[in-house]
């Protein structure tokens, strides 16, 4: 049994707060202390646990596993502990932390195998409430599930591509995972929000949440340079930051304060793990795909709103293979066999294909 991880894991940026820690030298853009745990309405009890190296990954990865409603379903803890690396012990452990916190539900079947649930999943893990007022969705919200109840979010969140996520699982130094998972979120105020070209992320933000002994520019640059599969970075210092920074955004009270920064990292995530950018390709495509799918399945369009949903959850590549595998088998016209031998192919792409096949099915071959 694999673990199959979503294309796009939406994450809310206040689990990126929790997960990089708090930033106890953070300001608001008129360049005034905030505080991070308010401002992003954090349980107290989150803060209270250590948020270990495996205990972040863990949780990364059951974001990634779990479906629009916060269902992981199957979980081989055997498989979960290796490609997070520790021991099956360590995740038992650190399920117990999570249990202790109610953010999962964890029932034990057999051997190493358990049933996960993500409790409350779009509140606690995607900061999204259901909105019955007129006000504007969320950027993105309307691709997280099929459900046509509207939801807003309190404090935003991102969404971080498949293999950014396997990039995350490979940091082994809890201090870079910590560091990845900050510039995560400035990389989705800054530039998906924000509407730079680039993010920065200064020396106040990162001696805010590293501990002291860390927290020094060889440590910090040498820890960037890690995570350069993920990240493009540049340093700047001195003189090149404010001729890069006021060359490239307006001179705002949160921009001064960078000035003010000893050195800043200057990055971007890489255009083929950049979430945002990538998602916005794959709808576009996947519509003709889907589209000529259904063509040749003969059943009636799937609504756009599902369409993104498939698309979001496995990926494009995923959705074809899919389609490829069942119009072999229904390649010389439709028999009771072979739906039932669609039927069985154990992979949830296929399953959730045949599930449109027969919602929306115009003709026979359903």
């Amino acid at each position: 049994m694999e673990l199959q991880f979503r294309n796009h894991t939406p994450i809310a940026n206040k689990w990126l707060i929790v997960l990089s820690g708090i930033n106890k030298l953070a300001k608001d853009k008129q360049g005034k202390k905030l505080y991070e745990q308010h401002h992003f309405h954090i349980p107290k009890s989150w803060l209270t646990v250590r948020w270990t190296r495996t205990l972040i990954k863990q949780t990364i990865a059951y974001l990634s596993l779990s479906d629009s409603k916060g269902q992981l379903g199957v979980i081989p803890l055997n498989k979960l502990s290796s490609t997070i690396g520790c021991s099956i012990r360590t995740v038992v452990n650190n399920n117990k932390v999570l249990e202790s916190l109610e953010l999962i539900k964890v029932n034990s079947l057999w051997g190493n195998l358990v049933s996960i649930e993500l409790k409350d999943y779009k509140e606690n893990f995607l900061d999204l409430y259901p909105d019955k007022s007129d006000r504007k969705q969320h950027h993105g919200a309307e691709i997280l599930s099929e459900e046509e109840v509207p939801h807003y979010s309190k404090t935003g969140y991102t969404t971080i591509k498949r293999e950014a996520i396997f990039d995350l699982f490979k940091i082994n130094n809890v201090n870079e995972l910590r560091m990845a998972c900050r510039a995560l979120y400035i990389y989705e105020k800054e530039v998906n929000v924000g509407g730079n070209e680039t993010a920065h992320i200064t020396y106040q933000d990162l001696k805010g949440i590293l501990p002291k002994y860390f927290a020094f520019k060889a440590n910090i640059k040498k820890a960037f340079s890690v995570l350069k599969s993920l990240f493009s970075i540049q340093p700047l210092e001195k003189e090149d930051i404010a001729e890069t920074l006021l060359t490239n955004q307006k001179a705002t009270p949160s921009l001064i304060e960078k000035l003010k920064s000893p050195f800043i990292i200057m990055f971007s995530v890489r255009d083929d793990k950049d979430s945002r950018h990538i998602h916005k390709r794959e709808y576009i495509e996947g519509g003709i795909v889907l589209d000529s799918f259904c063509f040749e399945t003969k059943i009636k369009p799937i609504p756009e709103i599902q369409q993104q949903s498939l698309i979001f959850e496995f990926g494009l590549e995923t959705v074809r293979r899919a389609i490829r595998n069942m119009l072999t088998i229904f390649n010389d016209g439709y028999t009771e066999e072979r739906s039932k031998l669609v039927d069985g192919l154990d992979f949830k792409p296929i399953q959730t294909l045949r599930n449109y096949m027969k919602q929306y099915q115009g003709g026979h071959i359903a």
